[in-house]
């Protein structure tokens, strides 16, 4: 019963649903779901995600050859590039077939096969493999929204247009105390425990992951037949309060601030309203259908296990020092509908079904 509730609170945490992820009371949404929201296949959600209860030995190897790469020295020059060797080139970037030039980059390094969040690396990588100094090489990008990253490129397609200059094969350090030592600035002192810990830490990340990815594919395949005009308004207005709010805090007036600081017209502000509005109602209607098409139920123990583990993961952050007073802010009624909602998804994902990238 203990693993249950905590993977049921990971689940909660990971929504947000009616608590301490909005501090505004859920709408009641008290009528037929049935004519404003159609599920999806909740029992046999399709989603790309990995074991996460277990971590071969051929994963840890890999997982640690990866942590040794990331801190290899590249001095041996080499003729062709191959998995987890170093290429320098000159890059390009192009969008709408303009080359972008404050992204240029000469002597740009790319490790093959060293897993990273970068969009660039990403597509660069499999178009590495096999070159020789002085290819040329081309790879296509849709770099991610984040503009502290990418900028005005950040959200679109990019090409980009590399030249092979050096290749380097890595000297890996061995996986000893010093290593260990190094690398989590004396956290642990032997290479087995740092083992066991990031054995555990990857199992945890994929749960975490497969949550995620579960969570979004399945709320993909939910079709909103209408939006309830109610509760939609509502949210709208909600969202126009924060930007009031916000305004005065800068000693603006809302218009001064749309135009001058959010920089949008009237119209691209209240579409934005809109479209917020639409994807939360979509999500509160899924998340409170679902448990109601399933039949779920919550026994009493149920509910303040949920409680006293739900208090314990959040309650400092949202200011409460009981159980008792978690379920004073946020009410059974708010908490009951998010629990059962927990306890419902913790069912999709045992049934998920996980299929390549």
């Amino acid at each position: 019963m203990k693993k249950t509730v905590l993977m049921l609170v990971a689940v909660l945490l990971l929504t947000g649903l009616f608590t301490a992820c909005g501090s505004e009371e859920p709408f009641a949404y008290n009528y037929d779901l049935s004519k404003y929201v159609e599920l999806g296949n909740y029992e046999g959600v399709r989603a790309s995600f990995k074991n996460s209860d277990e971590v071969t030995q051929e994963e840890m190897d890999e997982i640690l050859y990866q942590i040794r790469l990331a801190h290899a020295v590249f001095n041996e020059e080499k003729d062709v590039a191959e998995k987890y060797d170093q290429v320098t080139v000159d890059l390009k970037v192009l969008c709408d077939g303009v080359s972008v030039e404050d992204a240029a980059q000469e002597n740009y390094q790319v490790i093959l096969g060293l897993e990273s969040v970068g969009d660039i690396e990403n597509a660069l990588r499999p178009a590495l493999v096999g070159k020789r100094v002085g290819d040329a090489v081309q790879a296509e990008a849709t770099l991610s929204a984040d503009q502290n990253v990418y900028g005005d490129l950040a959200g679109k397609a990019v090409l980009l247009s590399a030249t092979v200059k050096k290749i380097h094969a890595p000297d890996l350090p061995e996986l000893d105390v010093d290593f260990v030592l190094s690398v989590t600035m004396g956290e642990f002192g032997d290479v087995a425990t740092f083992v066991e810990d990031l054995r555990a830490s990857t199992i945890s990340y994929r749960w975490e992951e497969k949550q995620t990815k579960v969570l979004d594919a399945f709320m993909e395949s939910c079709r909103v037949l209408q939006y309830p005009e109610k509760e939609i308004n509502e949210y709208k207005k909600q969202y126009r309060t924060e930007i009031e709010t916000q305004a005065s805090l800068y000693g603006l007036t809302y218009d001064q601030y749309v135009t001058n600081y959010m920089k949008m017209t009237f119209q691209q502000v209240e579409e934005q309203y809109n479209q917020k509005a639409r994807q939360q109602v979509k999500a509160d209607m899924v998340m409170l259908y679902l448990p109601r098409v399933m039949g779920t139920t919550l026994t009493e123990e149920e509910y303040q296990l949920l409680l006293q583990s739900y208090f314990e993961a959040d309650g400092e952050s949202v200011g409460v020092s009981s159980a008792e007073e978690y379920e004073k802010k946020f009410t059974r009624e708010s908490l009951t509908k998010s629990f059962l909602w927990d306890k419902s998804f913790m069912e999709v994902l045992e049934n998920a079904v996980p299929v390549e990238e």
